[in-house]
């Protein structure tokens, strides 16, 4: 192992051939070795010159004293070069699997923002159309453009989805949640929808429900929207019923069903345990008929299991399919969980006001489009292509003091988190009431949105953003205005 002669080695030390460290290693634990007898193990490096070292393991026995009283000891060696190499391949292999993931999240995010910008555009402009036009023939032409948007940015939003949860990236976040209203804004849509279908949606809600709960909004919207969408799309005539029931309930958790059931097409027994696999979809000439993916439920599932709970399908082809959906969730009135304003239960009283508006972005069609949105709601619009333009409009002495700053997160020179950081400090150097300032961003990971709370913002819009989305915002105004 040395590639030394016998004469060169015997009659030294053994910890002649150890650096400083492993020396002092050694002479503590040979003296364990001789004052408590056993095998004694050690990790160290033999020292072949100045440039080689070969890792070893060291194993050191105390022998029988032999008839002089001298002590010594018995040193066994095992070249560790091997496994040293293989721990080093591992350690390479993690570090390059940790650098693969860092850039697929970067190039997740990118994407994001380069397919949600343009669509931002097409969606908008296409909205503020229809609400514009009379003609009947045209209006139907631009809501086709409008939905063929909305399936796009869903495919879109699929195959990030399955990325970030796959990358270990998707994070469950809490939030309080007002169920009743959170159901009700969850079927409105789907009821127009059937309104264009022999179809009737049915809503069901067990009154036993805790009124909050501790969920992630987000998530399950999107899940359930998904779940009640298939039912729709899959559905001919009859109906789609949607159960919410509570089925248990602990001091801190509450077990709820979602039953979603139709008198749709149906699934057939082999594919049944299929439906739940990424791109699969039960049958091609229904999916050129129906459209999609086939990566919805397959997210839903994986989303619904990281919440702790289940999702479940049972189906009869000609018949219609039931999916069984069960999540638990906090509801332990000790815990202190972001209420958002957009939850609470609105008696019709909440008016959207005619506010002063900053617009902060570099993009000039969602300038554009945000200026045109907000002056249906009767707003004041200034706008400001960079953080840096912003800052300028903010300080200057004729400039409008701003009810709310809608601020884009990617810019050119200064990014919208580092101008929120600047107005912030400004506010507080000047004793200046603090203005509402929400992020409108293409890029919408769990990431971004907490770089943006963490330099001061108050609320997130994603692109493509909708006049619901902005009138939502808006109704919030006064709430935000409140916050110090």
């Amino acid at each position: 192992m040395l590639d030394k002669k016998e004469e060169d080695i015997v009659g030294g030390y053994f910890s002649s051939w150890l650096n400083t460290a492993d020396q002092d290693k050694f002479y503590l634990i040979s003296r364990l070795a001789i004052r408590e007898g056993g095998v004694r193990q050690m990790e160290c490096s033999l020292a072949v010159d100045e440039s080689i070292t070969i890792p070893c393991k060291a194993n050191i026995l105390m022998p029988p004293v032999f008839e002089d009283e001298s002590i010594s000891l018995l040193v066994s060696l095992e070249n560790q070069t091997i496994q040293e190499w293989a721990r080093q391949v591992a350690l390479d292999g993690k570090q390059s699997a940790e650098a693969a993931n860092q850039a697929k999240s970067r190039f997740l995010a990118n994407m994001s923002h380069e397919l949600r910008t343009p669509l931002n555009g097409i969606l908008g402009i296409s909205e503020l159309l229809i609400a514009e036009e009379s003609e009947v023939e045209l209006k139907e032409k631009l809501t086709m453009i409008n939905r063929s948007g909305w399936n796009l940015l869903e495919t879109i939003n699929g195959i990030l989805d399955i990325a970030r949860i796959e990358s270990g990236k998707e994070k469950i976040q809490k939030e309080q949640v007002f169920f009743s209203s959170f159901i009700d804004r969850l079927i409105e849509p789907f009821k127009v929808l059937s309104e264009n279908k022999k179809v009737e949606i049915k809503l069901t809600v067990d009154p036993t429900l805790p009124e909050t709960v501790c969920a992630d909004r987000i998530h399950l919207r999107g899940i359930l929207t998904n779940l009640i969408g298939n039912a729709l799309k899959f559905t001919e005539e009859g109906y789609v019923s949607v159960k919410v029931s509570l089925l248990k309930q602990s001091k801190q958790l509450c077990w709820v069903r979602f039953f979603i059931e139709d008198t749709g097409i149906g699934i057939s027994k082999k594919d049944i345990e299929l439906i739940f696999d990424e791109f699969f979809q039960a049958d091609n000439s229904n999916a050129r008929k129906y459209g999609g993916s086939g990566l919805g439920l397959a997210i839903s599932k994986k989303l619904v299991q990281k919440m702790g709970g289940s999702l479940e399908c049972i189906s009869t082809i000609g018949v219609g399919s039931t999916f069984v959906c069960d999540i638990p969730f906090q509801v332990d009135q000790e815990q202190s969980f972001p209420k958002l304003a957009d939850q609470t239960p609105n008696d019709g009283s909440r008016q959207v006001g005619s506010y002063s508006i900053l617009v902060v972005e570099d993009d000039l069609i969602s300038q554009n489009l945000l200026k045109d949105m907000l002056i249906k709601f009767n707003c004041n619009v200034t706008v400001a292509a960079t953080g840096i333009e912003a800052l300028e409009r903010i300080e200057s002495a004729e400039g409008t003091k701003f009810d709310l700053i809608l601020m884009d997160y990617m810019m050119p020179e200064m990014d919208g988190a580092a101008a929120t950081r600047k107005i912030r400090i400004q506010e507080k150097a000047t004793s200046q009431p603090r203005v509402p300032i929400v992020a409108v961003s293409a890029r919408v990971t769990e990431i971004d949105r907490n770089a943006c709370k963490l330099a001061g913002m108050d609320g997130f819009i994603e692109k493509p953003f909708t006049l619901e989305s902005i009138q939502t915002t808006l109704e919030q105004v006064p709430e935000l205005q409140m916050l110090t």
